[in-house]
């Protein structure tokens, strides 16, 4: 349990999920509170498709805070992080899916017989910081995402789209069972990697940054709310807390 995060979660899932989000002038922090859900096991090969092979834990976000809100695809900004534990170590893979000047050479692609979606980038995030612990409920994962890799400059009463969700796997760790996402529910599909990659900003809530030391409850709104949603306090010991759970065995 994040028992170290200042607050109540920011949102939760009705299936055992809750979410913790902070930031300050160098990261953007997340904790992830996963219960019922399966372990956090991913034995998938593929690094960039770790999304169809086991758990993790998602996070989707815009950063132009421009772009149209009901957009149904893309724009320059809109992003997926995905972070899981891909045999036993940490991962975490960034999908941005518009780059302008990329060469049409390195753009990523999943093609099925009746999809197709395409990433201008896909990379692993070296600099992403993870740590996990299972408890009785299931596990925890805590996260410090540097902003410059997000391309993310968070300022008080910043509102951008975003939605975050966990992929639920078995025992096994080889399979996707369900996907259960905060604000976006079309995610039944589960045999087809283009739908399952492809992201729809149309159906992600808000979040709403605000300053140092303000209260951080009713942050999060769905997408069917016309109200910001958020962000939460500057996590002043968060990174001593992580470099202790990233040390402990």
């Amino acid at each position: 349990v994040l028992t170290d995060w200042p607050g109540p979660a920011n949102a939760s899932l009705a299936g055992g999920a809750w979410l913790r989000i902070g930031y300050d002038d160098r990261y953007l922090y997340l904790g992830y509170n996963i219960g019922g859900m399966g372990p956090l096991k991913n034995t998938g090969q593929q690094w960039d498709r770790l999304f169809k092979t086991g758990a993790a834990v998602d996070l989707q976000i815009a950063t132009d805070p421009q772009a149209p809100t009901d957009r149904k695809a893309p724009v320059a900004g809109d992003q997926r992080l995905l972070m899981t534990w891909q045999n036993g170590k940490p991962i975490a893979v960034l999908y941005n899916a518009v780059v302008p000047g990329t060469p049409p050479d390195k753009v990523w692609q999943a093609i099925s017989p009746v999809a197709k979606v395409s990433f201008d980038q896909v990379t692993q995030l070296d600099n992403v910081r993870l740590a996990t612990k299972t408890n009785e409920a299931g596990y925890v994962v805590e996260a410090a995402i540097p902003l410059t890799d997000l391309g993310l400059k968070p300022q008080p009463d910043l509102r951008l789209k975003m939605d975050w969700g966990v992929l639920v796997t078995d025992d096994s760790g080889n399979v996707v069972l369900r996907r259960e996402y905060w604000a976006n529910h079309a995610t039944g599909v589960l045999a087809d990697v283009p739908s399952e990659a492809r992201l729809n900003p149309d159906l992600w809530g808000y979040i709403l940054f605000h300053g140092s030391g303000e209260k951080i409850h009713d942050n999060l709104a769905s997408p069917d709310l016309d109200k910001p949603a958020g962000n939460d306090k500057l996590l002043k010991e968060f990174e001593k807390d992580l470099d202790e759970d990233l040390k402990a065995p």
